[in-house]
């Protein structure tokens, strides 16, 4: 998968410059048939090895998988150094905050220039115009590093003394391009430590596969179409295709968040290893602050341990308090793209919940049952409101795009006679049935959460003709139904993008 972090530089721009160094026979994405067969392999030999030694098939996977992904071998290497540094800085203890730094340096200096608008060295630096080095998963991997420096410095975890084990877990092909971002105290016993063929989780390590799909082709890809039109056309939307682009697309990249991660957790489910959730019903939050403690788990945990209480968290008072939330957010922004638009969309995530803790006195004020619900319905809302108006100006090519249709929803401005808008029935309603499918399942798991069972579990407790019946529905709706074409490049995940 190709990395992809702002407009006009792309993945594939990247990887159509002019090459720097030689580069391998084919790529390597998710949802491609070389990423089927590898993983194939990779679980024949994990299963045949004895249990000591099965962590060595893993990481003859991830090495396979990395170099194919990667391409170029600058990038390759690029990789390595940077790995090779994280281990002996945290093996040595060197100094925390230099060895902090020169682990994000590659990040933060991609992301500085793609800021400051450049695409690629100078020719009289390198003498081919050669673009800018980006290793695969350089966002993910790097977050990682920086975690487990972290933590061995902190003392929570002891360095470990393995090379290639700290390799693999870096570099642990199911996650390193797409997360969840791993913790190193949460993973690593189980990459490391064998696990024994069993067939439940074989099934329901499938069953996360297959519902991936099903969000990335029956919902993300149908919605691509119809975001596509609103936020690309250079004429006015107006008003209700504005707020309709601004829904399809917080719907559209929900799914494809969602199936990216139910395809890394379910292919780390074959080898019996667990990762960890990192989307939990976002869009039933009633708060900002809650969205964020269910949405892209991972990166927002990572963000409190690793930014948000570094910098004092809540223990300096209510000022300095909102201060750290807001430099918080903006790290947010920058991490997810270079670009004011993307650091203002930060800012609005960081202001909402300081908004949100100044009128949190309010809702302390006792009133009868039927308000309080009445209440509860407005927050969520409101919430899923602002939330889709971050949203517009995270889509929106730069920042004046993105407050041009802001403008139009707030005040009711009409379309252009020179907009159109592709009301494909057939597409819109396959779309609209698998949107009313993830909304049923998402209902679904939280009354079955509530009772500590897990869809899965539920759905393997039925009869043997309902499952196969109903697994059968699900591949034949996909088949029939899905959005192939364009959307089987694994790279078009938006969340490969950051």
């Amino acid at each position: 998968m190709q990395f992809m972090a702002a407009p006009g530089l792309t993945g594939a721009a990247f990887y159509n410059s002019v090459p720097c160094g030689a580069c391998f026979p084919f790529s390597m994405n998710y949802l491609s048939i070389p990423f089927a067969a590898l993983t194939a392999v990779t679980m024949l030999v994990y299963y045949l090895l004895p249990l000591r030694w099965r962590w060595i098939a893993l990481l003859s996977g991830s090495a396979v998988f990395y170099i194919f992904a990667c391409r170029r071998i600058p990038e390759l290497l690029l990789f390595l150094l940077t790995v090779l540094f994280s281990y002996y800085a945290a093996s040595f203890r060197t100094r925390r905050v230099p060895a902090l730094f020169m682990t994000a340096l590659p990040l933060i200096a991609l992301k500085c220039a793609q800021f400051a608008g450049i695409s690629s060295f100078p020719k009289s630096f390198t003498g081919s115009g050669a673009a800018l080095l980006v290793p695969v998963g350089l966002s993910f991997y790097t977050l990682t590093m920086i975690s487990y420096l972290a933590d061995v410095y902190s003392g929570k975890i002891q360095p470990q003394r393995s090379f290639p084990r700290y390799v693999l877990y870096i570099s642990f092909f199911p996650q390193i391009v797409q997360g969840p971002i791993p913790r190193y105290g949460q993973l690593s016993e189980q990459l490391f430590t064998g696990h024994t063929f069993k067939l439940r989780k074989i099934a329901d390590a499938c069953k996360l596969i297959v519902w991936g799909i099903f969000l990335k082709y029956m919902i993300a890809d149908k919605a691509a179409g119809f975001v596509t039109a609103v936020f690309d056309s250079e004429a006015v939307p107006g008003w209700k295709y504005a707020l309709l682009g601004g829904c399809l697309y917080s719907l559209q990249l929900y799914a494809d968040f969602d199936a990216c991660v139910c395809l890394c957790q379910g292919v780390a489910g074959l080898f019996g290893i667990r990762l960890s959730e990192n989307f939990h019903h976002p869009y039933f939050a009633g708060s900002v602050k809650e969205f964020w403690r269910r949405w892209h788990i991972s990166l927002s945990t990572w963000l409190r341990d690793y930014v948000y209480i570094p910098l004092g968290g809540s223990r300096r008072g209510k000022a300095r308090t909102r201060i750290n939330l807001l430099i918080t957010f903006l790290v947010s922004g920058f991490w997810h793209g270079s670009g004011v638009r993307f650091l203002f969309w930060g800012l609005v995530h960081g202001a909402a919940q300081i908004l949100e803790g100044i009128c949190g006195g309010f809702r302390s004020v006792q009133m009868p049952a039927a308000l309080r619900k009445t209440g509860r319905l407005l927050h969520r809302i409101l919430t899923l409101f602002v939330i889709m108006m971050a949203w517009i100006i995270f889509r929106a090519g730069t920042l004046g795009r993105g407050l041009r249709l802001w403008k139009s929803i707030l005040t009711l401005e009409k379309e252009s006679a020179a907009f159109r808008f592709p009301a494909d029935i057939k597409e819109l309603s396959v779309l609209l049935l698998s949107a009313g499918v993830l909304l049923i399942v998402s209902i679904l798991q939280e009354m079955l959460e509530r009772r500590e069972l897990t869809l899965r579990s539920w759905i393997s407790g039925k009869v043997l003709p309902v499952r196969l019946l109903l697994y059968a529905g699900v591949i034949m709706a996909i088949l029939i139904f899905g959005t192939w074409g364009y959307g089987y490049q694994a790279q078009d995940f938006i969340y490969g993008e950051f």
